[in-house]
């Protein structure tokens, strides 16, 4: 196996790969495209304007572009292909002299880059989708090169051998909204390695680093501080909870801004903030310290909403046995009502009491996170459907 990477630094967002000694690594990184002159002109442009002009002139293209895209079959031509020419010239070396059966390209850019070389070299490729951006999704025009991406997406998926995708919900959206009318399947949810060794008693950590007492309720938000994660919403509900309940946030915010509404919120001095963020084998250390893991999304897009079998937090969660709480989603309902490893509520309000819920029966709940995880999150498990594919194809 060869592992291409485009301006990533290691592997130590894929920590499962990094121990796989068979894999060889290819990184490219960036290089700077931009000519001398147009950095001059750009330096000389005050932000405002130039994020004016990007919005009137580039947003109005793309939107035109897209649309021209969706109705006639046109070949996907270089000024709309998101990635840089030296990368395809650099990667089309190392292709030429090796044999390859397949190719698989993670999220939007990866899919382009296995496509565009899966068409050149007439090379079978598989899309492995992540982050359902549709073309209703808010954030498309917001993310640089966007649209473009997502033109090259649905070009390059309708020319691919089949597509990896975390469940059958999130798979018919996808293939909805790029044209396709049917194409094989494969279902992988957002996964873990399973640690057959790993003891499935509760580590200390959060507690010993922010002194509290060891019987302390530890209930945790894991990720991005966020709106759409109701993070200041979530700090409020919390002020709620008795003495011995900590609701703890592990990650990062976008905005000093933000982060002080989180501080402020915590009138009653319910929440813990954890902003030092550790590397991906200590994760397990702060996961594993806490009792009851929360998975929070907005359902203003189906990304969000779709998160049972898209989002890590989960597949952690279940892993080191912390029973879960979500709203009520489609996903989320289904895990809850078949492995009864957590609950679904229908608005913040009724935190208190779904905690309520758990801790009542604990231990139950528990081990049925642990049975969870091996059915629905483990990967060496999940990644057998994509192994035997390849090898029967």
């Amino acid at each position: 196996m060869e592992l291409f990477l485009y301006d990533a630094k290691d592997l130590a967002g894929l920590p499962f790969l990094a121990n796989i000694p068979e894999i060889r690594v290819h990184n490219f990184s960036r290089r700077e495209t931009l000519s001398p002159g147009r950095k001059k002109f750009i330096k000389k442009l005050p932000p405002g304007k130039l994020k004016k002009i990007k919005c009137i002139l580039l947003r109005k293209y793309f939107y035109f572009a897209t649309h021209l895209y969706r109705c006639n079959p046109l070949p996907l031509y270089r000024h709309l292909f998101p990635l840089p020419s030296w990368l395809i010239q650099s990667s089309e070396k190392i292709i030429e002299s090796r044999k390859y059966n397949c190719f698989i390209g993670v999220e939007k850019k990866g899919l382009s880059w296995a496509g565009w070389h899966g068409v050149k070299f007439n090379i079978p490729f598989i899309y492995h989708s992540l982050e359902l951006y549709t073309y209703r999704h808010p954030d498309l025009y917001e993310i640089p090169k966007g649209v473009r991406t997502k033109i090259a997406e649905e070009y390059f998926h309708k020319k691919s051998a089949a597509t990896i995708v975390q469940d059958p919900e999130r798979g018919r959206i996808l293939l909805q909204d790029n044209g396709l009318k049917e194409t094989q399947l494969l279902y992988l949810p957002v996964s873990v390695l399973n640690d057959t060794d790993r003891s499935r008693d509760h580590d200390t950590h959060l507690h010993e680093k922010f002194h509290l007492p060891k019987n302390q309720i530890l209930i945790i938000q894991f990720g991005l501080f966020y709106d759409r994660r109701y993070t200041v919403e979530l700090v409020r509900t919390a002020q709620r909870f008795p003495e011995n309940w900590s609701l703890v946030l592990h990650g990062y915010g976008l905005s000093e801004a933000y982060l002080n509404q989180i501080q402020e919120a915590n009138k009653n001095n319910r929440v813990i903030l954890s902003l030092e963020l550790v590397p991906p084998d200590q994760i397990q250390n702060v996961i594993n310290s806490a009792h009851i893991g929360l998975s929070f999304y907005a359902p203003s897009n189906d990304n969000d909403r779709l998160t049972a079998y898209a989002s890590e937090k989960m597949a952690l969660y279940q892993k080191y046995g912390l029973p879960f709480i979500a709203f009520d989603y489609s996903g989320y309902r289904k895990v809850a009502e078949q492995f009864k490893s957590g609950v679904v509520i229908q608005s913040l309000g009724q935190l208190p009491e779904a905690i309520e819920v758990l801790l009542s029966s604990y231990e139950m709940y528990r081990e049925n996170a642990f049975s969870c995880f091996s059915e629905c999150y483990d990967y060496a498990k999940n990644f057998r459907r994509v192994i035997d594919f390849l090898k029967t194809s």
